[in-house]
């Protein structure tokens, strides 16, 4: 650094300086600039981390792991796991918190913040990850479980403590825009919370999609025209949700999530009855399914692992559709279609949906 230093203050700060900067060749300046130009852009990334991480019980024999920023959903880093060990690496200009997954698409994701240097992560019966924003997060979850366990229905504002604690931290914008997204807030009460926030909270993508999810939501609340979603499969075949569709009945449109589907997935059984039933007396229900956060691979095993009766659209992109209905990030989601194509229902609970349309 001082070599540089000695260069910018005798040629650049001194009038004797600038003489001697014009007298030089113009080929030494362009290759000054260059090297001197280099050097900034090298310094400026300069930071690296890796993060090592360790599986007790865990099957990962041949999987990968996947290190994926939660402000803008990018892919940061990945390895493959071997030995029950993978170590995920690059460089970085500031603190950023990542999700850790396996499989691309998996679940569940763990929440690490990744600083210069080395984390540890620990998975097992319990998930420890080393580094004092680390072990605040931890903190953090652990309050808002205990007052879950508690019927405390105010356990979301436990990520409100945590940001007004970490506010200069980015531990604070994880809570903040986890307590943005857990309480479903519309783009009005995201606003209000963001003029007493920090000027940069503002600019983080995660805030501007949730808003645009929540502008999604509201062009596909009930009384809306519902959106049609088409996928292509790797074999060239197309559906489309308006296949399915039709005057003479209703439609529930399934959105889940692959890699945590199961056989014993409590909406399953009814929805495969609804199915049967449906095609056995040409009934009024129609059932489809749409994958989020999957792979092709990922959804063609959720069908035959939890023995999926009623149609699903399977799609080479993993890009979840469920954006278009404004959700984000879901387990399970249900959208209740009329015959004229108006949106009824809109939940997270089957029940409450078929329900409402039974007493339709």
């Amino acid at each position: 650094m001082r070599f540089f230093e000695h260069l910018f203050i005798n040629f650049f700060i001194p009038p004797t300086g600038f003489v001697k900067c014009l007298t030089l060749s113009s080929s030494f300046m362009k290759k000054f600039f260059f090297i001197f130009s280099a050097f900034l852009l090298l310094s400026s990334c300069g930071k690296s981390y890796k993060v090592n991480i360790e599986f007790s019980k865990f099957e990962a024999k041949d999987k990968k792991a996947y290190l994926t920023d939660f402000n803008s959903g990018d892919t940061l880093a990945t390895a493959t796991i071997v030995d029950r060990k993978c170590t995920l690496e690059g460089s970085f200009e500031k603190p950023f918190v990542g999700y850790l997954t396996w499989d691309e698409f998996a679940y569940p994701t763990y929440v690490v913040i990744v600083d210069e240097g080395e984390t540890s992560v620990s998975i097992g019966e319990k998930y420890t990850v080393s580094g004092p924003l680390n072990e605040k997060r931890a903190e953090c979850d652990q309050e808002r479980l205990m007052k879950i366990y508690a019927s405390d229905e105010n356990y979301n504002d436990v990520y409100m403590k945590f940001y007004q604690e970490n506010k200069d931290n980015i531990l604070g914008q994880w809570a903040f825009a986890s307590y943005l997204d857990a309480e479903n807030l519309d783009n009005d009460q995201i606003d209000r919370l963001l003029k007493e926030a920090p000027a940069e909270y503002a600019q983080l993508k995660i805030i501007d999609k949730l808003k645009s999810l929540n502008k999604q939501a509201e062009l596909t609340a009930p009384g809306k025209d519902y959106v049609d979603i088409e996928m292509t499969d790797s074999n060239g075949k197309t559906q489309k949700l308006s296949d399915y569709v039709g005057e003479d009945h209703f439609t529930i449109v399934y959105f889940f999530w692959p890699s945590i589907t199961q056989k014993d997935t409590k909406e399953l059984l009814p929805l495969n009855l609804l199915h049967v039933k449906s095609k056995e007396n040409n009934g009024d229900f129609q059932v489809i399914g749409i994958p989020a956060y999957s792979t092709e691979e990922q959804t063609k095993q959720a069908i035959a692992n939890a023995e999926i009766k009623f149609p699903v659209l399977i799609s080479k992109d993993p890009v979840t559709r469920g954006e278009l209905y404004g959700l984000y990030r879901n387990s399970n989601y249900f959208v209740a279609i009329g015959g004229n194509g108006k949106i009824l229902w809109r939940d997270y609970t089957l029940d409450e949906i078929v329900q409402k349309m039974l007493g339709k």
